[in-house]
């Protein structure tokens, strides 16, 4: 049996509500640990020299696993040792778990900086030293176990998608030729801003493309530049080249290519920026409020509706508009059974009287259809009127019936 794979996207409620703090962990108490949790991994990151992926991979592992299972008996340094080690393996870029045991080991001791230093430089000695000792064996066994708890918890769902590369990827569609440069900025601050992104829970409440966006606006609003305009059919014109195709990308503005709106941008500006702005360094938090106010303000700006132009009037044959007089507009009122007519009309009449000239041609069971007589019948008396949607079917058992008797028959015997 195939089963569905887990859903990793939840609600800032289900955020809230997580293990840790059902089991009594504070809000941020757990925003912390998590925090210091990706640190960890950057750290590891540094000592082993990998490339960011591993570290997104290994902190997505992270992310995920407490929103299964609790602080208060997973420890976060052991936790984020695994998934660090297992995230090696997913991206190809396997570190040997003894390395792995022995960086860990090394940032329990001292200063991370201090410690990388002296990792560089003495990484095989260090190394050594470490499978000496008894606790070398202890970690080893523990980095093991965890590894098997987060596959567990996480079923064994190791596929992930990162923001990184759509932002990358849009930055060098926005901006071509001469302006390359300045799509390379963009996509340099943006990187930087998903890296610190990463130490919150944004990877669990937003889809990769909002992440990209959102990093892509407040690039844009710290750079102080303008957001790209899709150009104009003339613009395209002139900068086409004779006989080149004019490519489709030309054509889109950035939301188009992110696949977002602005509505689903705002909530996780307003996290990202958020993390600066929350900062301990006051230089930091300061900037950071600016930053959250301007793009916040930027992404409102893009949601205002346009109001929409106004409908053209009636024009008659001379060319006069005019308004849309009363009596052309339908009534919404349903007809009742006094406004029937209490005599049948001469129109109807006529249609009778072609009926039954029918009627005498063909002498058995007929199917009558009374076209602008059945829209003036009461749609509580047989079911028939405008509601019925078009011409009324009226069966009639003799050859020999009367224009006004199918008309009264119609209206009062249903």
């Amino acid at each position: 049996m195939v089963t569905a794979p887990p859903n990793w996207s939840f609600l800032p409620q289900e955020v809230a509500l997580s293990p840790s703090f059902i089991a009594g962990v504070s809000r941020d108490d757990e925003l912390n640990r998590r925090a210091f949790g990706v640190q960890r991994l950057m750290q590891l990151k540094d000592l082993m020299a990998s490339n960011q992926l591993v570290l997104s991979t290994a902190v997505s592992f992270l992310h995920r696993f407490y929103m299964r299972s609790s602080m208060q008996g997973w420890n976060v340094n052991d936790v984020a040792a695994a998934a660090f080690f297992l995230a090696a393996k997913v991206e190809e870029e396997s570190r040997a778990l003894r390395t792995v045991v022995c960086c860990s080991l090394e940032l329990d001791q001292g200063d991370p900086m201090t410690t990388r230093n002296k990792y560089q430089n003495e990484q095989k000695r260090i190394v050594e030293a470490w499978e000496r000792k008894p606790e070398f064996s202890d970690a080893r066994k523990k980095i093991l176990w965890y590894e098997e708890a987060l596959l567990r918890v996480l079923s064994f769902d190791l596929e992930l998608e990162h923001p990184d590369p759509v932002l990358v990827t849009a930055c060098e569609r926005l901006w071509k030729g001469g302006e390359a440069q300045r799509g390379r900025e963009v996509a340099e601050v943006g990187w930087a801003i998903l890296n610190d992104s990463l130490l919150t829970t944004g990877c669990l409440l937003y889809q990769r493309e909002v992440l990209a966006a959102s990093a892509f606006v407040l690039a844009i609003v710290q750079l102080e530049m303008d957001l790209p305009v899709k150009p104009t059919k003339v613009e395209i014109e002139e900068d086409k080249e004779e006989g080149e195709e004019e490519e489709e990308t030309e054509q889109m503005d950035w939301l188009e290519i992110f696949g977002v709106t602005p509505r689903v941008l705002r909530g996780c500006i307003e996290q990202m920026a958020g993390y600066y702005a929350n900062a301990e360094d006051a230089f930091v938090r300061s900037e950071g409020i600016q930053l959250r106010r301007e793009a916040l303000e930027l992404i409102d700006s893009l949601r205002s509706p346009t109001p929409p132009p106004p409908s053209a009037p009636e024009v008659l044959s001379n060319d006069v508009p005019v308004a849309p007089s009363e009596d052309a507009k339908p009534s919404l009122a349903e007809p009742t059974i006094e406004d029937l007519p209490s005599k049948p009309t001469e129109d109807v009449k006529m249609e009778m009287e072609s009926a039954t000239a029918t009627v005498e041609q063909a002498p058995h069971k007929l199917v009558l259809k009374i076209g602008s007589a059945s829209e003036d019948l009461n749609p509580a008396v047989g079911g028939h009127g405008p509601s019925s949607g078009g011409a009324s079917d009226m069966e009639l058992d003799s050859a020999v019936t009367t224009s006004s008797s199918v008309q009264w028959e119609s209206v009062t015997d249903r």
